[in-house]
């Protein structure tokens, strides 16, 4: 399943993920020996070597018009493509994917969530028409999708971004405008070489679409981002996409409701908190792939972005129903493995750090000095990602974070309280801390990263602090509160001893270094 390893993320926000993948095993090839009319042939399997995902936030709901604040994840965009460039001496090639959620039927879905993925190319290539042809209801993306009529609503979101706004009490427009006139369609008409009508025809839509897309979509060095139809799997060379982007209606979800929650959001009243609930399940996403990767048009099995589901269909599992159906308890892609329907998208999916679910948490973290003595009113430092917090500890030396459950460790760096509140350039303790202390299904990795947390650290293979030794040295100096025995078994009890003592932040006195515990309420428990 998807990878812990927080080195692989590039940035990570509630709406989206830029990560590398895991690097791909290199196997021996065996060879039999072959005549002048024989030969060999072989055919790695199409693995992504790294990811981008936006997600249901970056849309007007129900419709595939981009928002404004894309830009936050066009430029973590730029940042891995720019990295995935330099490793490879080549730019990778991308595939895009949309996804809906399971509430509506398949074809609805596929149409929505194809329409959001041209959308999304089209944002990154420029291609001002594919724009033009959503909007217009027409061409390769004519819909029945009354919702994803995009209209004046997306005229007017563009024109306020680019600083045209409606006059107030005939007051010119506005400030970076050379026009006087009130009316911001004009007034970008004026500032762009365009007929003066006021009317957001097909001219004026085309520049508007190319300006916004240019403001939005930039690197760090806030230049012009932009890729190439030859940056993609299908290389531009079919009309409708095909290769390049696709929509997957809704069988892929990211989570499936357990069904005491689908039976009580299913209820008229609970519209709203369903829609919210499914958010994380309507996403885009972008896979990379290496370099020299080809495929085959006629052989690519997923249908154009504006065909239906026949296609799809011929790649589902056999119990694709049963996989997006709900049982007794909530179920997440990364956790378990068995939502999604299509084989051909679970392939590509098994080991993405984007494919899962990002849920703010609250955590909150216990700081204590060398001698294991509290720290109430310490300043602390926590990095998680490109995400950094300067904060003070309360009077339990408690610290509150809100973290995303994709990140699985953070760096905390804190002090003593000071004298005054000058910022502290560098602080006197630091530690990697574990916020996802249940990993999965795997017991194991809980159970280390306690250790871990608490003050023993596990580096299996290195004879230093192997997991059967830190064990007893957690057994003989907890024993005064509860007799664990003196193995390094982790039985039923020491499990138990080693969750409570670590959830509830309370660590027996120990001096040999300072510490730093994490008390962790999973996501989504309350729902359960």
């Amino acid at each position: 399943m998807s990878t812990d390893d927080d080195s692989l993320f590039h940035s990570m926000s509630e709406a989206g993920i830029a990560a590398e993948h895991s690097p791909l095993v290199s196997l021996p090839v065996l060879a039999a020996p072959s005549t002048e009319d024989q030969f060999n042939t072989l055919r790695p399997a199409l693995k992504p070597i790294a990811c981008w995902s936006i997600g249901d936030a970056r849309f007007t709901f129900g419709s595939s018009f981009v928002r404004p604040r894309i830009a936050e994840d066009a430029g973590s965009l730029a940042a891995l493509v720019r990295g995935l460039e330099s490793k490879y001496d080549e730019r990778p090639l991308a595939a895009v994917f949309g996804h809906a959620d399971p509430v509506g039927n398949d074809d609805f879905n596929k149409k929505l969530s194809g329409r959001r993925a041209a959308a999304v190319y089209a944002f990154l290539t420029r291609r001002t028409d594919i724009w033009e042809d959503i909007f217009s209801q027409k061409g390769n993306f004519t819909s029945v999708l009354s919702a994803d009529n995009w209209g004046d609503d997306a005229i007017n979101t563009m024109l306020s971004d680019l600083g045209y706004v409606a006059a107030a009490d005939d007051q010119e427009i506005a400030a970076n405008s050379a026009s006087e006139q009130t009316d911001p369609v004009t007034a970008f008409q004026h500032d762009h070489g365009l007929a003066e009508d006021g009317d957001p025809g097909p001219k004026t839509r085309d520049k508007l679409f190319g300006v916004y897309m240019d403001k939005r979509c930039r690197n760090h060095k806030d230049e012009p981002f932009k890729l190439e139809a030859a940056d993609f799997l299908g290389r531009g060379a079919d009309a409708s996409g095909k290769g390049d982007f696709q929509g997957c209606s809704e069988f892929n979800p990211l989570l499936i409701f357990s069904e005491d929650q689908h039976k009580e959001l299913s209820k008229t009243e609970h519209k709203a908190e369903r829609d919210r609930a499914n958010a994380p399940n309507r996403r885009v996403l972008m896979y990379f792939f290496h370099p020299e990767t080809r495929v085959e048009l006629g052989t690519w099995p997923c249908p154009r972005a504006k065909e239906g589901t026949a296609a799809c269909r011929k790649r589902l599992w056999v119990d694709a129903d049963d996989r997006r159906s709900s049982g007794p308890d909530r179920r997440l892609y990364e956790a378990t493995g068995d939502t999604f329907a299509c084989r051909f998208y679970d392939r590509l999916a098994r080991e993405s750090p984007c494919e899962r679910v990002l849920e703010p948490v609250d955590i909150q973290i216990r700081l204590f000095d060398y001698c294991q003595r509290p720290m109430p009113g310490a300043r602390c430092r926590v990095t998680f990602g490109p995400t950094v917090l300067d904060l003070t500890a309360n009077k339990d030396a408690f610290v509150n974070v809100r973290a995303l459950t994709g990140h699985t460790i953070c760096l905390v760096e804190w002090s003593e309280a000071p004298e005054s509140d000058d910022p502290i350039e560098t602080h006197a303790y630091r530690k990697f801390a574990f916020l996802r202390v249940d990993a999965g299904t795997d017991d194991g990795a809980g159970v280390k990263r306690r250790l871990w947390n608490l003050g023993y650290p596990v580096r299996q293979g290195t004879g230093i602090g192997d997991q059967d030794d830190l064990i007893r040295r957690f057994k003989e100096e907890y024993r005064e509160r509860v007799d664990l025995g003196d193995s390094g078994e982790v039985d039923g009890p020491t499990r138990d001893a080693l969750t409570g003592f670590h959830d509830d932040c309370d660590p027996i006195a120990r001096s040999d270094h300072g510490r730093v515990v994490p008390r962790y309420s999973a996501p989504g428990a309350s729902e359960e």
